[in-house]
């Protein structure tokens, strides 16, 4: 028995390749009674659906992506957006006149005739329709891309359209009782695209041309109502031009000194492949964790339009982080230290985490020797900076011992009296007395003794009485007392 998820894939794959197979053989006609339908090629012949609109009084009819054109009897030009049972969010987008014949080309571009007469209109650009000039005959109902070149349906025959000056277009393919009203063009599943005009009889045959040899070829088709007008998304001469809306570079949340790049693509039925020049690809457009530099995208298809390359800069975040500096007490010993850190930033607040805990930007760590690793978040709990510290405890550590004699004669040789200098302790307090109990010396620092001195005069040869406090390196307090002599 296959599993389910096995099975939900192969079912996934199934549903895929069918709806593929289906939507590159098929096309969109409007009829006489404006009604919009989707009709796919089969190897049993036509299947149709009748697809709820939005726009009524539909005349003629134009695919880019998923949107459709529409022009309408009353002389509006709208676009809707195709689903798989409708056309939804139908917007009126300007005035098209009588414009009987409709299509687009490669970049997104609308052409439109009304009788002799060939007009554009741009949907990037806005504004009203732009009269390209003149033609030698009038449209009977339809505009198709073929190869680039524009061909009409005209009262006479099939006409390639001069761009440039369309009273100088040719007759490719003469009427001959033949009566085109549309145009169509469909892919099969081995890309190669086929042309077929649209020829009333009882119904309406879809009769296969050859605009390369100037050719009229079979019927394989009729379809049983009058069609006006048709349209696929292949109508602007061959797979449409990629498209990418924008770029965003983002800085990266998660990782410290990473961005990502998410690319946003036009509407589309082809599959994009987006590749950097580090060898990543996906067909995503999104790219993470990427390190500060330079980067290559090429946006590619299989149907062999030109790529689009875009260079791309992710800055180094590093220089935008914020100033973060540390208090530290060294551990000594055996003894914990501590470190704190100060951020200041354009953030409004700041925290910290360390391992898998989260603390305020003022929490005061408490450590022992060892390598540490803080990473600062800004108010989104976003990395900003990522600081290690190696801290190593002082040392050595040995007990609080005392000389019981020392020599104050400036020969630089056992010249002070003080503990060891390999002892360690805190809140340390050396007391000095002579044999009649006055107090001559006090010191607070490990480091500094007694020179043997007291108001400054030089103590004589004798000896003397001292007695330390302090806190050893275990937390203890401790007291010691004891008898140093001076010798000269």
């Amino acid at each position: 028995m296959i599993p389910f998820i096995q099975k939900l894939w192969l079912s996934f794959i199934l549903f895929f390749a069918l709806c593929f197979s289906a939507y590159s053989q098929s096309f969109y006609t409007v009829a006489d009674n404006s009604v919009i339908r989707r009709e796919t090629i089969t190897p049993t012949g036509l299947i149709r659906k009748t697809l709820s609109s939005c726009v009524s009084g539909a005349l003629s009819i134009s695919v880019f992506n998923n949107t459709m054109f529409i022009t309408t009897y009353s002389g509006g030009l709208y676009k809707a957006t195709i689903t798989e049972d409708a056309l939804i969010n139908c917007t009126g987008i300007v005035t098209a006149g009588n414009a009987n014949a409709l299509t687009v080309s490669k970049s997104g571009k609308l052409y439109m005739a009304s009788g002799t007469q060939l007009y554009s209109y741009d949907p990037a650009v806005g504004g009203g329709v732009t009269l390209v000039g003149t033609m030698p005959d009038a449209s009977s109902g339809d505009l198709i891309f073929f190869r680039d070149d524009l061909y009409m349906a005209g009262n006479n025959g099939i006409y390639k359209i001069n761009l440039t000056n369309p009273i100088l277009s040719t007759r490719e393919i003469p009427n001959n009782g033949q009566g085109f009203y549309g145009l169509v063009s469909v892919r099969d599943d081995n890309y190669k695209i086929h042309i077929y005009g649209l020829r009333l009889s009882s119904g309406t045959d879809l009769v296969e041309l050859d605009l390369d040899k100037k050719l009229v070829l079979s019927s394989p088709y009729t379809l049983p109502y009058s069609v006006y007008d048709g349209a696929s998304e292949i109508e602007v001469g061959g797979p449409p031009l990629i498209k990418i809306d924008k770029i965003d570079l983002i800085q990266e949340c998660n990782y410290y000194n990473r961005g990502y790049i998410e690319v946003t693509s036009g509407p589309h039925t082809e599959v994009y492949t987006y590749t950097l020049n580090t060898g990543e690809t996906n067909t995503t457009g999104l790219f993470n964790n990427l390190m500060p530099g330079t980067y290559k995208l090429t946006v590619t298809t299989t149907t062999g339009v030109p790529p689009v390359e875009e260079d791309l800069i992710i800055p180094d975040y590093s220089l935008t982080k914020p100033k973060t500096t540390y208090e530290t007490n060294i551990p000594v010993c055996d003894l914990q230290g501590t470190v704190q850190l100060t951020i200041k930033g354009t953030s409004t607040t700041y925290s910290i985490k360390y391992g898998n805990e989260v603390y305020p930007a003022n929490h005061v760590f408490k450590i022992f020797p060892d390598f540490y690793r803080f990473i600062i978040l800004d108010q989104n709990n976003c990395i900003v900076d990522d600081i290690n510290l190696n801290l190593t405890k002082v040392g050595p550590c040995s007990p609080v011992t005392f000389p019981n004699t020392f020599t104050p004669n400036g020969d630089g040789i056992n010249d002070m009296f003080r503990p060891s200098q390999d002892s360690r302790a805190s809140k340390y307090q050396l007391h000095i007395f002579n044999r009649y109990g006055a107090l001559l010396f006090i010191s607070k620092d490990l480091a500094l003794g007694w020179d043997g001195m007291s108001q400054g005069k030089a103590m004589p040869t004798g000896t003397y009485y001292w007695m330390v406090t302090y806190v050893d390196i275990n937390g203890k307090p401790d007291t010691q007392k004891g008898f140093v002599s001076i010798l000269k």
